[in-house]
């Protein structure tokens, strides 16, 4: 029986057997609870830090970060100051942007969606869509639906590195979509 684990602050290379053996049924089962859901352990939902990593190559974390971009549940808030930074603040974790994506946006905070978040990051990923927490809401909603189109649960299109076993000496795990 499950109960709970708490992988906050491991490395994502802890993970990498999900990604290096995805056709193994123990590990896409681990997977499965791991991710998907709302109180899964490590949800998108709610662990945005591991969304644009080797990870997207896993089936059961696509799915779940799929239905994250359709999550509308307020997980912060973002504040951009007058000098056009940007400080953006969740649960557990915050961060800021000192230049800004948008010097044009006006100062002030406003909340963050789930889904904005996690588009937020995903256009990090190579070939990704744009995105910014600074576009007004139906502008962020048509982004995310695009981004929901170009990633969806069961696009096999990312390739992770490390790939194999003997790739794991690598100091730096990335992503990128074929």
């Amino acid at each position: 029986m499950r109960t709970s684990w708490n992988a906050r602050g491991e490395p994502i290379s802890a993970l990498s057997p999900l990604w290096l053996f995805p056709n193994d049924p123990a590990l896409a089962e681990f997977a499965s609870w791991l991710f998907e859901g709302r109180d899964a352990p490590l949800s998108p939902s709610d662990d945005f830090e591991r969304i644009g990593t080797p990870l997207l190559t896993v089936p059961a974390y696509r799915r779940a970060v799929v239905a994250a971009l359709r999550d509308s549940t307020v997980a912060g808030s973002a504040t951009r100051h007058a000098d056009g930074s940007l400080l953006i603040e969740t649960r557990y974790v915050a961060w800021f942007d000192p230049g800004g994506a948008d010097q044009q946006a006006q100062p002030g905070e406003r909340p963050i969606r789930v889904k904005d978040i996690v588009a937020l990051v995903l256009s990090g990923v190579e070939k990704s869509p744009e995105f910014q927490l600074d576009w007004e809401e139906p502008a962020r909603d048509r982004a995310i639906a695009r981004m929901a189109e170009v990633f969806p649960a069961d696009w096999p299109a990312f390739r992770a590195f490390p790939a194999k076993v003997s790739d794991l000496v690598c100091l730096e795990q990335e992503v990128e979509l074929q």
